[in-house]
């Protein structure tokens, strides 16, 4: 079984849970739009998501589904420790999806279904 790779594997995960924070002008402190940006902190995401600490999400499930929720399911979890166990590999920037526009106001709002 090939490693994960950014282009591929990782990147869509990253659009869809964490890139609403982590690009500029927004509250995350780092960007992770861009490999180049996002390699760096491998070793905490690596950390943060195996603890469940990244993306933060603090709502009760027992309540109900968020259209919000930006929690990883597990198989996002361990997509992305395979990557940063593997040497987070960059792969092929042919596998990378275009780059969602950022909308105006990407702060999260509160919203169950």
């Amino acid at each position: 079984m090939n490693a994960p790779t950014f282009t591929k594997d990782v990147a869509p995960i990253l659009q869809k849970n964490c890139q609403s924070c982590h690009r500029p002008g927004e509250a995350a402190p780092f960007s992770m739009l861009p490999y180049e940006e996002t390699r760096p902190w491998t070793g905490a995401m690596k950390l943060a998501v195996k603890q469940k600490l990244m993306p933060p999400w603090f709502a009760d499930p027992q309540v109900g589904h968020f259209a919000n929720d930006r929690s990883l399911s597990q198989k996002e979890i361990d997509t992305i420790v395979a990557w940063v166990t593997a040497g987070a590999p960059k792969g092929d920037p042919k596998d990378l999806l275009p780059e969602k526009k950022a909308v105006a106001n990407s702060k999260a709002s509160i919203a169950a279904h």
